[in-house]
């Protein structure tokens, strides 16, 4: 049977922590990437608040020590973790996220819809705050090492073309994967680090460049989209 990863990075976060990986106990492995942001102005280079006590805590997590880099860097950390552990997908979960729905029927549409000529597709993530409305977003990738993160979270290509790649042209005609959605909620965050996270979007999304490398759609846009795509409302 196919291997299915996730792909977690984190820094002194437990509380989030402490809700999102018990979502994960049905996959095979949890990388989970620890470390101070090459921007962050933390003390400690690894997460000292029990975040690593309580990944080590769960059977299917690797933890990971990749302090002072970029979060790009331990992206492709977990992208490459892939090759090494055998497992030819991977999900990508941010620590203040979970995942809801039926896994086993989510493992089931990946194998029997993805095709592997592609290796970027959607699931659906809801935002606590914004319940009445999901967002597709590029959160399931398939042989994951054959791609390489860019600056943007999401910009990316494969790593035999030069051609920069949106979420949006996977060229895939199966792009969603059903049985699972990812619920965000930032609300367990501290405030340290929301503070930490607003210096991070400062730097690496400054308005002289904000769309110099990629140009996606708004989030009007997206919603606009799905809504027709799927018979939702858009709100």
């Amino acid at each position: 049977m196919p291997k299915f990863a996730i792909g977690l990075c984190f820094f002194q976060d437990r509380a989030s922590l402490e809700r999102c990986l018990p979502t994960l106990k049905d996959f095979d492995h949890v990388f989970a990437i620890d470390g101070r942001f090459d921007y962050a102005r933390a003390p400690n280079e690894l997460s000292t608040d029990g975040s690593r006590e309580l990944i080590q805590s769960f059977p299917n997590t690797i933890l990971i020590d990749r302090p002072n880099t970029s979060e790009q860097q331990k992206r492709q950390t977990y992208c490459e973790l892939c090759k090494e552990y055998g497992c030819d997908y991977l999900l990508t979960v941010d620590a203040d996220e979970y995942v809801k729905g039926n896994i086993s029927y989510f493992k089931k549409d990946c194998i029997e819809h993805v095709d592997p000529r592609f290796n970027v597709y959607a699931t659906l993530v809801q935002d606590e705050e914004k319940p009445s409305y999901y967002i597709m977003r590029p959160r399931l990738w398939f042989h994951p090492w054959e791609m390489q993160y860019l600056n943007m979270h999401y910009a990316f290509r494969r790593k035999d073309s030069n051609a920069k790649e949106s979420w949006l042209k996977t060229g895939s005609p199966a792009d969603i994967m059903w049985g699972i959605w990812i619920n965000h909620d930032h609300k367990l965050r501290s405030v340290e680090y929301t503070g930490r996270q607003a210096e991070f979007y400062k730097i690496q999304h400054p308005p002289e460049r904000a769309l110099d490398i990629l140009t996606l759609k708004t989030e009007d846009q997206l919603r606009a989209e799905i809504a027709a795509e799927l018979g939702w409302k858009s709100k």
